[in-house]
């Protein structure tokens, strides 16, 4: 649920902060869960990549479709591979203060689709392009007063 859909004001974007914007139903995978586990999660729920968390919830790492597919291309079977020796451990983060123009110059910049949000180590949300743009779209935000 992102904390937008519950706001009775308008916030123009120059204005919003990630936790304004970021998906906070967010599914974590283990390290320890096999990479043939994660596939599946991938493809079935339609997700590019996973964030790697400890059972605290600290943001250990992110696994991609990317990195499964380097599996793959390997000639390893996803069923013998674990999250912990697959998964990309330098992960780009940011805090929910960040300001949402700075998120989309980082998405921008870095090329990514989505980035972590994380508060005192621990994994709070997600924020993805797609859910600045439902901001925009839900009316929160004056798009063109970037």
């Amino acid at each position: 649920m992102r904390r937008i859909e519950y706001s009775t004001k308008q916030i123009k974007l120059g204005d919003m902060q990630a936790i304004h914007v970021m998906e906070t139903e967010v599914t974590p995978c283990h390290e320890n869960s096999t990479c043939e586990a994660i596939a599946d999660i991938l493809v079935r729920r339609g997700y590019g990549s996973l964030p790697v968390t400890d059972n605290e919830g600290n943001l250990l790492g992110i696994i991609t479709e990317f990195d499964l597919l380097k599996i793959l291309q390997e000639g390893k079977e996803l069923g013998k591979e674990t999250v912990k020796d697959n998964m990309t451990r330098e992960v780009m983060f940011i805090s929910p203060e960040r300001p949402v123009k700075e998120v989309i110059d980082l998405l921008e910049d870095k090329r990514l689709i989505r980035v972590p949000v994380v508060k005192d180590g621990k994994l709070i949300g997600i924020v993805t392009r797609r859910d600045i743009l439902y901001a925009v779209m839900k009316g929160a935000a004056n798009y063109y007063n970037i």
